[in-house]
């Protein structure tokens, strides 16, 4: 009867507990209208007070590049693997490689973000897109198709880690009631990224083919790791803090 009775209150206990976090989540959105509708800025004002910080602006930076290298993986590298002898069976292993990866990251993404903090989770994808771009270039040197395998686990880190502290990053940056606004122009920025992804790498791909195309973006991903590895440090050494609390 006893273990009922602690069952039966650790339920009450729980109710209570969604009950208190409904009310919150209420109260902080009533906060947000509040402040959206009394503030004297307009919105256009607001975001780019918080986006003309260079801080912030370099990850949008970063934001940009990310979608072009994601678009660029997403769509050439299927056209790469089939240069490469690989068959559809190859790109599925291969695209079901990411998909395992990409839950288990998300799933223990709480955990890594408070491990590595924001910054170096950012600074581990143009990292990552590397070490993916640089070996589909030397693919062909490996003399089977099947070898892409191992690398496709990296796109837990590419995508699914990157996506989920970008996000958290968002939710830091934006304004009090225009985080939907703050999450809409990230979205902005990576399909801008993926556009042009999209665009100049078929025109690479045609005129210098899938292994320089990889190569190169990759070279650019590295530098862009280098630069803000080169830019945190920086800041670390100093004592300078970001506007933004991590």
């Amino acid at each position: 009867s006893s273990d009922l009775g602690g069952e039966e209150a650790g339920k009450v206990e729980m109710t209570t507990m969604a009950s208190s976090g409904d009310e919150q989540r209420r109260v902080d959105s009533a906060n947000d209208l509040h402040a959206l509708a009394t503030s004297t800025e307009s919105i256009q004002t607001r975001l780019w007070n918080v986006m003309k910080d260079p801080s912030i602006a370099t990850r949008f930076f970063l934001f940009l590049m990310a979608g072009a290298s994601m678009t660029i993986t997403d769509v050439y590298l299927f056209l790469w693997l089939q240069e490469c002898g690989g068959t559809p069976s190859i790109m599925g292993a291969a695209l079901f490689c990411t998909c395992v990866t990409e839950v288990i990251i998300f799933y223990h993404g709480a955990y890594i973000k408070r491990a590595l903090t924001l910054d170096w989770c950012l600074i581990l994808t143009p990292f990552c897109y590397f070490l993916r771009q640089f070996y589909y270039w030397l693919l062909p040197s490996l003399g089977n198709a099947w070898w892409v395998l191992p690398v496709q686990f990296l796109h837990g880190i590419t995508f699914g880690l990157y996506w989920s502290t970008a996000n958290d990053f968002i939710q830091d940056i934006a304004p009090t009631g225009l985080t939907a606004s703050m999450t809409g122009l990230f979205s902005a920025v990576n399909a801008a990224g993926g556009f042009s992804g999209a665009v100049l790498g078929g025109i690479v791909y045609d005129a210098f083919g899938g292994g320089r195309l990889f190569l190169g973006i990759g070279l650019i991903n590295l530098f862009l790791g280098t630069f803000f590895t080169t830019l945190k440090l920086r800041f670390d050494r100093h004592g300078e803090r970001n506007t933004v609390a991590y």
